[in-house]
């Protein structure tokens, strides 16, 4: 993947950003040994907290001391000038609130997918101290994961969550590749790996593409191969799946009551079931 990735990363960027008319940011390399989510700008620094282990049958939550869910949403609502920015690309700006570490704290997830490239975009937050701790802040920087879904597969393991996301990129409908990547909330820090992506690609005479499998390692594998390990890329944890409700974002900041609904909506939807 390290010859054949930039030259398809290159003529992904420059149809993105032929289509746009804008500066489109590259995309993160997936390399096992970086999996710290590096943003620009830096992530804002971060502070250990403490993971609370899960009951046997659904995730246990606590919440920060001296402040329930409801406050936390109302802190969220109170901070929007914070955290909600107008479409300025586009109208597909949504935004979800999650607990993904399952320790309580709210996560305010802002992002976007954007282009014919699908790019995807987001900022998180969390509550702490009474405002808002900007986890990470890569709006229109990178092209992320895609998290903007409505269910994904999740491993526990160590008291850790590691949620199952894609990241497609497309050049057209001649090239594309597909990422899937393991990504976890852990002591305020942000971090995913790859464990194994495809490329595909048509030639001009034919109407089936040609797909090659990778691994995690940059290993040319079968595609049953890669199945198995997207099917299960954690066979030694724990499984859940996981739910979100993603509230379509106006393009102005509503008034305060009316975010503080949108808000606990987007919370009521998102939830940890247990695959046994």
């Amino acid at each position: 993947m390290k010859r054949i990735l930039p030259l398809l990363l290159a003529l992904l960027l420059l149809t993105a950003c032929a289509s746009k008319g804008a500066t489109i940011p590259q995309k993160p390399q997936r390399e096992t040994d970086k999996t710290t989510l590096s943003t620009q700008p830096p992530v804002a620094s971060t502070q250990t907290l403490t993971t609370t282990e899960p009951a046997p049958t659904e995730p246990e939550t606590t919440e920060p001391q001296g402040q329930t869910v409801d406050e936390q949403l109302s802190v969220l609502a109170q901070c929007g000038g914070q955290w909600f920015q107008e479409a300025e690309y586009s109208e597909n700006y949504q935004f979800c609130v999650t607990d993904l570490d399952q320790d309580g704290r709210l996560e305010l997830i802002f992002g976007s997918m954007q282009g014919s490239g699908l790019f995807t975009f987001f900022s998180i937050y969390r509550v702490q101290d009474g405002g808002l701790h900007t986890l990470t802040d890569a709006m229109r920087e990178e092209s992320l994961p895609d998290l903007i879904v409505q269910s994904a597969p999740v491993y526990e393991k160590d008291g850790r969550y590691y949620y199952h996301f894609e990241d497609v990129m497309r050049n057209g409908v001649a090239e594309g590749m597909k990422d899937n990547v393991l990504f976890c909330l852990d002591a305020d820090e942000l971090t995913f790996r790859s464990v194994a992506y495809l490329i595909s690609s048509y030639a001009p005479d034919s109407s089936e593409p040609t797909v090659s499998y990778y691994d995690a390692e940059d290993v040319q594998i079968d595609e049953a191969a890669y199945e198995r390990i997207v099917g299960d890329p954690m066979p030694d944890a724990k499984r859940w799946s996981a739910a979100f409700r993603w509230i379509s974002a106006p393009e102005k900041e509503p008034p305060q009551e009316e975010l503080l609904s949108m808000l606990t909506q987007s919370w009521e939807g998102f939830s940890l079931q247990p695959i046994e």
